[in-house]
């Protein structure tokens, strides 16, 4: 089976829309397997601190990773975070911003000389001790984007499509149809259609399985697209939630719950989760920041192949100080108590924003569009 990106259900963590949850889980005594908080910005584990990286009083940053098939699996390359984003919440203003972070970012590896691609983090501090992996991550991941990190999360694939279909399905809108016509040619469950998976323009209703397709699907588009879908499926699943009002129903929480238990790490403690769920009540849902840090000609990254022909992305002046930019007008976005005008989501690395949440026009940023490094150009220490 392919690497898939995992959706993390964002909302029951970042966003917590399903605040309800959290509250049956903790009156039942459940708990999330946790590690302690850190106190400084080095996230522990030995990590130096990070230069110039401070916490923002204001800003709450939690970085989302998906996973192959999760710690437990003894598969090659089980714990690569294929899906990376960080979700960054103000507390004065109530925005939400949601960036996705490219997984091939090729870079130096905490304590380490060597340079591997940022979603082999995670993986390398599990391998070093097990419960590093968020701490490697989250230091990572802070580097690129110059932003103190005060929470992670790491789900599989499992988690995704139980929670879809225990709400009874999503729907998105797209304003152009989508066809997967190669990545699924030889799955008999698109037989019919002779290996094409097809969403038509407009409204769609997508169960677990078709939506676990939707966001997998990166053939005939890209990784940037896939992560605008990422995002599309999140907010369309939050949208769901309220409409439904979840935290009311037992037996749809306790549904949820079992989907995701076996299937999340994260170093939120209950008092933690607890916290953001106050957040979290009182957050602006109708303007959300979107965006996709890409290798657009607006995007902070360029894309090469190293000498074995392994493809990979590296910043376009060999410092992250263009995505570090780009993040620091995100968070200041947030932080403009102004209203915001809603607009179509770009999956570029400009910021943008839209009102109708689930649905965004995942416009698609093609190979044609991408910028080629120099060959001058060497990963970025810093």
């Amino acid at each position: 089976m392919n690497k898939t990106i995992k959706i993390v259900i964002v909302v029951v963590v970042a966003l917590a829309v399903a605040s309800g949850i959290f509250e049956f889980i903790h009156s039942q005594g459940f708990s999330f397997s946790s590690s302690p908080a850190q106190a400084d910005f080095s996230y522990g584990g030995g990590l130096p601190p990070i230069p110039g990286i401070t916490k923002n009083p204001d800003i709450t940053n939690i970085l989302v990773l998906g996973d192959s098939v999760g710690r437990q699996s003894q598969d090659a390359g089980a714990m690569l975070t294929d899906s990376i984003m960080l979700v960054s919440v103000d507390s004065k203003t109530h925005k939400v911003a949601m960036t996705s972070i490219p997984r091939d970012i090729y870079l130096t590896m905490p304590l380490s000389s060597d340079k591997q691609k940022i979603n082999e983090a995670y993986q390398l501090g599990e391998e070093k001790q097990p419960g590093l992996g968020l701490a490697y991550a989250k230091w990572e991941v802070s580097r690129v984007t110059g932003q103190y990190i005060d929470y992670a999360v790491v789900i599989n694939l499992n988690s995704f499509q139980g929670i879809v279909d225990a709400v009874g399905g999503v729907d998105i809108y797209r304003a152009t149809p989508f066809d997967e016509n190669v990545q699924w040619h030889n799955d008999p469950i698109f037989a019919a259609t002779n290996g094409n998976f097809h969403v038509p323009a407009g409204w769609s209703h997508l169960d677990g399985t078709m939506a676990t397709y939707y966001v997998r699907s990166r053939e005939t588009t890209t990784d940037f697209n896939r992560a605008a879908r990422q995002q599309q499926v999140i907010l369309a699943v939050k949208d769901k939630l309220e409409s439904l009002g979840i935290w009311n129903s037992i037996p749809k929480l306790m549904a949820i719950y079992s989907a995701v238990k076996d299937n999340i790490e994260t170093d939120m403690t209950v008092g933690d989760i607890y916290n953001m769920l106050t957040l979290a009540k009182n957050l602006n849902y109708s303007t959300i920041n979107h965006t996709v840090l890409d290798v657009s000609t607006s995007g902070p990254f360029c894309q090469t192949n190293l000498s074995d022909g392994t493809y990979v992305i590296l910043p376009k002046n060999g410092t992250f100080a263009d995505a570090r930019n780009i993040m620091n007008g995100i968070i200041a976005g947030l932080q403009n108590n102004a209203a915001t005008s809603p607009a179509t989501t770009s999956a570029t690395g400009a910021a943008t924003t839209t009102s109708a949440t689930a649905a965004i026009g995942v416009p698609a940023i093609m190979p044609g569009n991408f910028v080629t490094c120099p060959a001058t150009s060497s990963a970025a220490n810093n």
